[in-house]
């Protein structure tokens, strides 16, 4: 990943979209169980993949704001689902693990945008509005899955060990692209 990326400028590194490149990840990102897993979660007949990430959070990284992805994806849409996927063991939290934190809820809150701190970043801008979940501790091969609009984060890496997540996003077939898209996703799995 260093060697895509400037390890002193970015938070963490990610790197998008290794199934076009090797073989082993287009293995992964492919693979028709997962896909549908997230048709069923959807409850749509067909999703297309719309990207992989890998992530690495380096020993001291800190930590990820709250976001949601379909805040940062290109369609017009409800219909997106998240498979996060530890490459890494992830220690509970309070053995200091960094898996993925969840705002349970918060991908049904339609007055989410119009609430003054929900930009804020921080976890105690949501303390009390949402429930907090984490997975706790989470093993190679373990998974969770995330709607599109929930917004989740993750806390900084204090392990002595550098922590890699793989995901993969998806969106019901045939969702339209936002403007400035090339129209829809069609012939999904």
């Amino acid at each position: 990943m260093e060697e895509y990326v400037d390890p002193d400028a970015v938070p963490f590194l990610q790197t998008f979209n290794g199934w076009r490149q090797f073989q082993d990840v287009r293995r992964l990102a492919l693979a028709k169980r997962f896909a549908r897993v997230a048709a069923e979660l959807l409850n749509v007949p067909r999703v297309r993949l719309y990207q992989d990430s890998t992530f690495l959070k380096r020993v001291g990284d800190g930590p990820t704001l709250w976001h949601s992805d379909l805040s940062m994806a290109p369609f017009h849409t409800n219909e997106a689902v998240t498979m996060w996927l530890p490459l890494t063991p992830i220690p509970p939290e309070d053995e200091g693990g960094t898996g993925l934190l969840f705002a349970s809820g918060s991908h049904r809150d339609f007055a989410l945008s119009f609430w003054e701190d929900a930009k804020g970043g921080g976890r105690r801008d949501l303390e009390g509005r949402y429930a907090l979940d984490s997975y706790g501790r989470m093993e190679v091969g373990d998974a969770t899955w995330h709607h599109g609009w929930c917004l989740h984060s993750s806390g900084p890496n204090d392990l002595e060990e550098d922590r890699m997540a793989f995901t993969l996003c998806f969106v019901a077939d045939g969702a339209e692209m936002l403007e400035g898209g090339e129209g829809k996703l069609g012939g999904g799995r």
